[in-house]
């Protein structure tokens, strides 16, 4: 079975099509693993994955998906957790802590009424 980083590239080569391109946009020390010649940006300072979205394909798939934000360029970590997100316990690196963005692909649940 493929590690999370190395599914996540998938999903974006399958929905991106050629806007994705892992030699490019896959930045991790994960990608060697896949068989791909290892990042030469300094791994605590860039993210699993950095999509510049040139022709805001990737805007695209994520306001399909409810995101409201448009950017540029993209900096993604992979974690994985189980269950619910509100519910899952993982931790971070002081590196993934500092480039740390709250910004859900879904909507919040509303805020029980008191």
């Amino acid at each position: 079975m493929a590690d999370h980083s190395t599914q996540f590239s998938m999903q974006l080569e399958i929905r991106l099509g050629a806007a994705y391109s892992p030699e490019k946009s896959w930045t991790s020390a994960q990608r060697t693993k896949a068989g791909y010649p290892p990042c030469r940006l300094k791994d605590d300072l860039v993210s699993a994955f950095t999509i510049m979205d040139e022709g805001g394909e990737f805007s695209s798939m994520l306001r399909r998906m409810g995101q409201k934000k448009k950017a540029a360029v993209f900096h993604i970590d992979v974690l994985a957790a189980e269950g619910l997100l509100t519910e899952s316990h993982f931790s971070l690196t002081d590196n993934q802590f500092a480039k740390v963005t709250i910004s859900p692909l879904s909507p919040r649940p509303p805020l029980p009424h008191h």
